[in-house]
């Protein structure tokens, strides 16, 4: 009796779970199935190797700040302490690498989860060089930035990379729209490609061509970084690339 009972509740317990599963997919718009088959083998092994990464740079901080690893410490303020480092850290060598390139050692899952994210960094360092500035070095109207992270760090599902947005002080384009200045955004989407990736595909295009026109973006564009240096390209409505001088777009 105590058997059955237990079984039952075993049931009981699956069943709930795999409710729970399925509407968690649903919120995220794919079925469990469609989900489980999108992670293919590279996407695990880069995803692990990240979060392998993450580990090893982490107990290596807590061990010489604290003397033991990082699940051992005993308080939150030890804890954001090896954090703060660890993103110090990551930030010191990406701009580092995005000059000087990838180090010859590093396993191939790595690079690329690291090549992605530092495409990104190096478009965002990028931008943000070209604007003007004042007598006094102030830089004027800069970009933010809206990153779209899936798990472990990696791209999310969607055409959509990366958005650069700022405030848009054109005092007559405001008016036509009955605003003041400042009211209205400048919004750019950018696919963003690093190391040898390739391309857009003319599909892929199309779709971030249609999400421009349904968001009114200002722009299009395709951001491909290699070793210190990062080049702009304008996609066309036939599926084509056409480099652009940034300073033109992002002064």
């Amino acid at each position: 009796m105590i058997m059955v009972a237990s079984k039952a509740k075993r049931s009981a317990a699956a069943k709930k779970a795999a409710r729970t599963r399925k509407r968690n997919a649903r919120n995220k718009g794919v079925t469990p199935t469609a989900e489980k088959k999108e992670k293919s083998h590279h996407v695990v092994m880069v995803e692990a190797g990240y979060k392998s990464w993450l580990t090893r740079r982490r107990n290596f901080i807590s061990k010489k700040l604290f003397r033991k690893p990082y699940k051992n410490l005993s308080s939150k303020r030890e804890r954001d302490n090896v954090d703060a480092r660890l993103k110090e850290e990551y930030e010191r060598q990406g701009e580092a690498i995005i000059e000087e390139g990838l180090p010859d050692k590093i396993s191939a899952p790595d690079k690329v989860m690291i090549t992605e994210q530092l495409a990104v960094l190096a478009t965002q360092i990028k931008i943000n060089q070209y604007l003007k500035k004042t007598k006094s070095g102030k830089k004027l109207r800069p970009w933010h930035f809206i990153e779209f992270k899936g798990g472990a760090g990696r791209e999310s599902a969607g055409i959509v990379d990366l958005l650069a947005m700022r405030k848009n002080f054109d005092k007559k384009g405001n008016k036509k729209l009955g605003m003041k200045e400042g009211d209205s955004l400048e919004i750019i989407q950018i696919q963003v490609k690093g190391g040898t990736s390739g391309n857009p595909s003319k599909k892929d295009i199309k779709r971030m061509k249609k999400v421009s026109e349904h968001y009114h973006f200002s722009e299009t564009l395709l951001s491909r970084w290699k070793t210190n240096t990062v080049n702009f390209y304008r996609l066309g409505n036939d599926g084509g690339l056409e480099e652009v001088a940034p300073r033109t777009i992002f002064s």
